[in-house]
């Protein structure tokens, strides 16, 4: 856990004090999302949490680095914006049951292992929607990015019994292979 906090710590510190850019797919599928709350797991410093709270949702922003949350809430207070956040270190996935249920998780550039997945599905409420877009194998093949990273062809379809897909799909944004998902829970 430290380890992990001290490199994105690290990498967070080096970048430049500016607001991260939108995560195309959240910005295709947002009007998806059911009006209410929404979990950004592995929120960095804030990619799809502004936005998304900029468009009415109630986010919760959770990730390991402090020095990302800091960031990420000193751009929401820039913006006007109210933004939870919590300091959770996956690899103890239960630390995000403290945190009540949501309409809707969004994850970004973040593959979860399999231990997350029932958890994820239990902080989803029945109906609620969960929409990822992260990295696949060809962006491991195309940019030797860490294979253990990426998610296979079809990887998630099916994840579990109690979510359904609504959209799967492949893109390439500006060299970033990316595969998404949007799934509602049954």
């Amino acid at each position: 856990m430290m380890e992990d906090r001290k490199l994105w710590n690290t990498r967070f510190n080096k970048r430049p004090m500016k607001k991260p850019n939108t995560p195309e797919f959240i910005e295709e599928k947002f009007d998806q999302l059911l009006p209410g709350t929404v979990l950004d797991v592995a929120s960095g410093d804030g990619a799809a949490t502004l936005y998304l709270a900029g468009k009415g949702f109630s986010v919760t922003a959770t990730d390991i680095s402090d020095v990302a949350l800091k960031r990420l809430t000193f751009f929401a207070q820039e913006l006007n914006l109210e933004v939870a956040t919590c300091l959770v270190d996956l690899d103890q996935p239960a630390a995000l049951t403290q945190l009540g249920t949501f309409d809707n998780i969004v994850i970004a550039h973040f593959k979860p292992d399999t231990i997350h997945w029932p958890l994820l599905v239990s902080l989803l409420r029945p109906g609620g929607q969960l929409l990822i877009s992260t990295f696949n194998l060809k962006h491991h093949l195309e940019n030797n990015f860490s294979r253990r990273f990426c998610l296979e062809e079809n990887e998630l379809v099916k994840v579990s019994d109690k979510l359904v897909i609504k959209h799967y799909a492949s893109a390439n944004r500006n060299g970033s292979y990316m595969d998404d998902y949007l799934f509602r829970r049954v």
